[in-house]
Formats: structure tokens, sequence, C-alpha cells
């Protein structure tokens, strides 16, 4: 109900529990009231998810899934008394144009949690590629491609160095050149020097020629020294 057909970006981040169903080998979310040993009964297909998607009319789609659909999880079973079931979720049932769909993990491994981060491996990353980091060539703006890239770099080779297993990341799309964010130079707020100690500023959502911004997801920067951290925020209007 909230997409305007042809007019609406639809883009849709799921990162917790996945479970198969042993009989038909079909994925399904796991929400957080669902029974994983009743899952055709508790949980959402993933192929209704699709289906719905594939009515909207939007003018693009994204589906990130930070989830494996194995029965297994990063703390154990989340089946009981079964072996893994090995699946691969069928993204062919999302059949619109100008879509993708980015998931944590291949059919038979497990997504793994980045505990030191408070995140899972795959969102951290993908939340660092976001953020810039993928941004490879500094043109300031972020293609499929090159949050693909950035993910397959990193994920990888943690999950094996903090977890000694196998996570493979996925893109399936038609148009790995589409371009997921545009990054732009919107207001410097102060650079002077201060003492040590707790800071606040107050931005009133104007940009540098003081014209009101748009509003949406915005990144902000910390510089002190040898120190720099970014981090969103939401404008709400």
């Amino acid at each position: 109900n909230a997409v305007k057909k042809g007019k609406s970006d639809v883009f849709v981040y799921y990162s917790g529990h996945g479970a198969p169903d042993p009989d038909s080998k079909q994925g399904y979310f796991v929400p957080v009231d669902a029974d994983p040993n009743y899952i055709k009964e508790t949980g959402y297909p993933v192929d209704d998810l699709y289906a719905t998607l594939n009515k909207t009319g939007a003018i693009s789609t994204t589906v990130v899934i930070d989830a494996c659909f194995s029965g297994s999880s990063d703390q154990g079973m989340i089946l009981k008394d079964i072996s893994p079931v090995f699946i691969e979720i069928d993204n062919s049932f999302l059949t619109i144009e100008n879509s993708a769909v980015f998931s944590s993990a291949t059919g038979e491994q497990v997504s793994s949690w980045y505990r030191d981060q408070k995140h899972s491996l795959f969102t951290y990353y993908f939340l660092k590629a976001l953020q810039g980091d993928a941004d490879t060539d500094a043109d300031k703006k972020l293609t499929l491609l090159e949050i693909k890239d950035y993910v397959d770099e990193n994920v990888p080779y943690m999950a094996r160095r903090l977890n000694n297993r196998e996570q493979t990341p996925q893109l399936m799309t038609n148009d790995e050149t589409k371009v997921m964010v545009n990054y732009w130079y919107v207001h410097f707020l102060f650079k002077t020097n201060k003492i040590a100690g707790y800071r606040y500023i107050q931005w009133n959502a104007t940009n540098n020629a003081g014209s009101p911004v748009s509003a949406g997801i915005y990144l902000y920067m910390i510089k002190a020294g040898d120190f720099r951290q970014t981090k969103k925020m939401v404008l709400l209007k």
C-alpha cells in the first residue's frame, strides 16, 4: 500500500533466522513468535515475499536476506533432532525488471555472527559498504557490483578467521552496474579546536547554501586527529 507504481523504489532488508520445510525444501522466514518445528504453519514463505513484490509496480526492487535456510544457526540447530537440510532459495520468483537480491550465504552455509561488532558478519560489511567503504573509485556512486566486491572480499575471509567456516554471499541481478547509492556533500558544520569533553552540535537541516534538505538517511563524519568515525542519522519531516 505504501508503493506508488512507477515511482517508488522498494528496499527490503531481512536479518534473522531462516528455516526449511524438510518435505518441500521451501525456505521460510522465522518470525519471533514462530516455531521452527512447525514452520509451514508459523513461518513466512520466501516465495510469498517475492510474489508480493512482483505485484507492487515499483521502478526498482532490492531484497537483502541475511539469513540461512539450512535449519542450523551460529548457535546450533534451530530445528530439533534433524540434520541440516541444504536448500537454495529460488530467486527466480522475483520476476520483475530492475531487481536485485543479495543473500548472506549459500543454501548449505551458516550466516555467521560478528560478536565484537554486535552485528551479523554480512550485515556489518554490507552497512560498511553503504557508508562508502565500497566506493573504490571514489566517484560518489555506489553500484551493486561494488557492494558485491566489497562483501566478497571481507565476509568469506572473516568467516574463516573468526569461525573457521565458509560463508559466500550471493548477488542475483540482471544489472550489476545499477547505482544503489549516490553520495553528495551536504553541509560542513564546524572546524575548530575543542578541549576534551562532551560536546554537541545542532544541524538545522540545511545545506551549505542555506537551503532546506529533503527527508532521508544522512551520514555524518567526525574527525579528530587520526580518529575518524562515520554514523547514520534519519531526518524526518
